[in-house]
């Protein structure tokens, strides 16, 4: 039973609107958030769930649930009994006299269950210290571990190597709680909560599968999975892959899955379609430890190559599959043994084995039952594998050549040629094709940035081949008869609409069969004609108004066919380029999502301050932009290919604790890609450290997009990333 704790959060009273970070705090525990001023002489000032333009909206008036305490330069907030519901953004809003002079302070509040997985950058816990001394640990994990051995340590903070006061360098320091925590920033130090009431479980849930009869190469393939479910298909469990095998069931021809490479060497990663690797490596220090040694513990939330007669503590695991979902449990066996003996001690019980680690979510799961260098089954024999055979697989033993990986009919993984035309798995349920700005696709992390040995780019083809039907949802199909054009056959894709499907006719022009997609309108099917221009066929998209498609001719220019862009009214998101920053858009903001890299991003040309930009992203279900590799940064740079941004450039979701000139600068997610790690900063970098908290993208004069620091009220348009 966790005991209520008071958490207290002391916010200096700044002009910027960023506090640093988003903190977690326990399901059950209290918290008081402590608003202050500079002044000697009390201020009106009100606590809401927003600031509002001139006085706080939605404000805390349950008195059963919200304290105020209103003092000369603060004034305190105390949410009692925190529920998952209480994890919103709050704003105190301090009203100094004067036209624009009001403070506002915000603060975003996570609250978890009774296991607090987070580690916390750049902020320290205040306490009770348990210990005399504070301990020397390695990291923020290492002292994580040593708070979760003691029964009296709810939390901890650890000091890092770069820490102002020497003495405190990689320092430890546990901490009892006596109802009061106070929480401040504090630049090097990192904070948490003890992992003593975590399960060491980690739920998977079984994907549903999709099989698309449409013949494309890898990468049209994924473009089509992101556009019509979620992505190309992902197989990381049993019960998925039972899930596939029931989905192809009656179809014996092979099928892409999600899984490629960039280049053709033994060395590169395999990786799923949405960016995971397939398989996970944790090492402290290079690839395999470097130390010539075979078999495996892990210490401190990272993995080090030790001797395998060596003796240590050793972790089982169980996997169990259940309706709908699978469940790995790890359970801690103080041992010590051998890592053979280990291994077999595991399999005494059925269903049990020495545990795996395949992804950062388990090994934080881990994390949470050891507390000290603990075996795993991970084993150098010539390669470095699981002893119980994960990551799931189904490798063919002749695999062949190729980056990209195919279904073939035995229902074995072989690596195809990426440019090689197939059928298709997606994942996901099954939405409408976004042409018209609807933003509801799931978030996808990463895409592939393909080189010529890797999936190939995509074709610009409008056309589908004769061999194989369409796929539809109806009961009734029907497939147009192929247009044969220089021996070429060329068939125009299906349609359905209210249980029938139709076919558009194909145009041929010079040879080149052009075929524009129906639209769907009221429920009935309409196909715009394309035009011909030196021997080209252009098709206008159509444009959506009330619920009904009408078509814009194409403009000839100079012999070019040019489309104008998809617009759209009754509030709907449209695709067109923004509109000036400077302008105040009458209506809710438009969004531009790239044509290749689908809807995980999102461009908002409405200006707004970082902190509405990001409430906006977050009312959403998705956040501002985190751009944590190169992957992301390219996509960004095609999304905003054609959008001409303003010169004070577009905001992204970087930030910086308000409390220190150098706090390091961080991405607004809770995840381990939180700390900056990939950058593209701009030579001028930075422009002003003492009053810049907030980060934007700028447009160079050779096209690059780089970032920098701003002034968190500046008002730029905006880029989210997620399902909206």
């Amino acid at each position: 039973m966790i005991q209520p704790a008071l958490l207290l959060l002391l916010l200096a009273a700044m002009s910027s609107p960023v506090f640093g970070t988003e903190i977690s705090v326990l399901e059950g525990t209290s918290v008081t958030l402590v608003c202050s001023y500079l002044g000697d002489r009390k201020l009106e000032t009100c606590w809401g769930r927003t600031c509002g333009t001139f006085q706080c909206t939605d404000p805390m008036e349950d008195q059963s649930k919200y304290k105020i305490n209103s003092e000369v330069g603060t004034v305190n907030l105390t949410i009692l009994n925190l529920k998952p519901a209480d994890s919103v953004s709050y704003c105190c809003r301090v009203y100094v006299p004067g036209w624009f002079n009001d403070l506002k302070q915000f603060y975003s509040l996570r609250v978890v269950k009774a296991c607090g997985r987070d580690l916390l950058y750049g902020v320290d816990f205040r306490g009770n210290n348990i210990e005399y001394q504070p301990l020397k640990t390695e990291n923020a994990s290492r002292c994580r571990q040593e708070c979760t051995k003691k029964d009296n340590c709810p939390f901890f903070t650890f000091v890092g190597e770069k820490a102002d006061i020497i003495d405190n360098r990689n320092k430890c320091f546990l901490m009892a709680s006596t109802g009061k925590i106070t929480v401040q920033p504090l630049e090097h130090a990192t904070s948490g909560y003890s992992l003593r009431h975590c399960s060491g479980k980690v739920t998977y849930s079984t994907k549903k599968y999709n099989l698309v009869l449409e013949m494309k190469n890898w990468t049209e393939s994924q473009v089509y999975c992101r556009q019509h479910y979620t992505n190309l298909s992902n197989i990381h469990t049993e019960q998925d892959w039972k899930e596939v095998q029931s989905t192809l069931s009656h179809f014996n021809g092979g099928v892409w899955i999600g899984l490629h490479r960039d280049k053709p060497n033994p060395d590169e990663m395999w990786r799923w379609s949405d960016g995971e690797d397939f398989m996970f490596f944790n090492w402290k220090t290079g690839y395999g430890g470097q130390n010539n040694h075979d078999c495996t513990i892990s210490y401190s939330s990272q993995w080090m190559t030790v001797g395998c007669t060596a003796v240590y503590q050793y972790m089982c695991q169980r996997v169990q599959p259940g309706n709908g979902t699978t469940e790995k449990e790890y359970e801690l066996m103080p041992g010590p043994k051998t890592q053979k003996d280990a291994e077999t001690d595991c399999k005494k019980i059925n269903g049990r084995e020495l545990a795996s680690i395949c992804n950062q979510k388990e090994q934080e799961a881990f994390d949470e039952v050891t507390t000290g260098n603990t075996w795993i089954g991970l084993e150098n024999d010539k390669l470095w594998k699981w002893s119980n055979g994960e990551p799931f697989h189904q490798w063919k033993n002749n695999m062949g050549d190729g980056n990209c990986v195919q279904l073939d009919s035995d229902r074995k993984w072989t690596l195809k040629d990426c440019s090689s035309q197939s059928a298709f798995l997606c994942y996901g349920d099954e939405r409408p094709l976004n042409t018209t700005g609807d933003l509801t696709t799931p978030v996808t992390p990463k895409t592939t940035s393909h080189t010529s040995t890797g999936p190939p780019s995509i074709k610009t083809s409008t056309t589908t081949p004769p061999t194989l039907l369409r796929t539809t949802t109806t009961e009734q199909s029907t497939t147009s008869t192929p247009t044969t054009t220089n021996g070429q056959s060329t068939t125009s894709p299906t349609t359905t609409t209210n249980g029938k499907s139709s076919t558009a006719t194909p145009t041929t022009t010079n040879g080149q069969s052009t075929t524009s997609p129906p639209t769907t309108t009221n429920g009935q099917s309409t196909t715009s004609p394309p035009t011909t221009t030196n021997g080209q066929s252009t098709t206008s998209p159509p444009t959506t108004t009330n619920g009904q498609s009408i078509t814009s001719p194409p403009t000839t220019t100079n012999g070019q066919s040019t489309t104008p862009p998809t617009s759209t009214s009754s509030g709907q998101l449209t695709s067109s380029c923004p509109t000036s920053p400077d302008r105040k858009p009458t209506s809710s903001p438009s969004s531009t999502t790239s044509p290749l890299h689908p809807d995980y991003l999102h461009y908002f040309n409405e200006s707004r301050s970082w902190i509405n930009a990001l409430k906006f992203c977050k009312s959403h279900h998705s956040n501002l932009v985190h751009i944590t590799n190169q992957t992301v940064q390219t996509d960004l740079t095609q999304l905003l290919a054609n959008v001409e941004l303003a010169c004070g450039g577009v905001w992204i979701g970087l930030e910086r604790s308000i409390f220190e000139w150098s706090a390091p600068w961080l991405w607004t997610s809770g995840d381990v890609d939180k700390v900056v790690k990939y950058s593209e900063w701009h030579s001028c970098f930075p422009l002003n450290p003492m009053n810049y908290h907030c980060g934007k993208m700028v447009r160079v004069d050779n096209g690059e997009l780089k970032w920098l620091d701003a002034s968190c009220h500046q008002e730029l348009t905006f880029i989210c990333q997620g399902a909206l």
